[in-house]
């Protein structure tokens, strides 16, 4: 079996030098738990309104062709330029949100 021999050397100066530490540097050394909550830079209620909208176009993309009798992608363009427009509001109300 092979020796490590030195390989744990380090290990003994630094219990040596653990010792010497007065208890007001030791108490510095450790690191503070202040840990504040994360807040997210957008509510909750905005992310459930940009899916529900997403949502309800896939939906409607679906079914429009269907009740209208058309073909879809003219459904789709009148759906995607609506979508741009609520798309360009949601994002413009995005910077009223607080900072952190």
């Amino acid at each position: 079996m092979k020796k490590n021999h030195g390989k744990y050397r380090h290990n003994k100066n630094r219990y040596n030098n653990a010792q010497n530490i007065t208890g007001e540097s030791a108490a510095q050394n450790i690191p503070k738990n202040t840990e504040q909550p994360e807040q997210s830079d957008v509510s909750s209620m905005k992310v459930l309104l940009f899916w529900s909208v997403i949502l309800l176009l896939i939906f409607l993309a679906w079914l429009l062709p269907k009740l209208f009798n058309t073909h879809e992608y003219t459904i789709e363009r009148w759906l995607m330029l609506g979508f741009a427009l609520f798309l360009g509001v949601f994002l413009y109300t995005l910077k009223d949100e607080p900072k952190i």
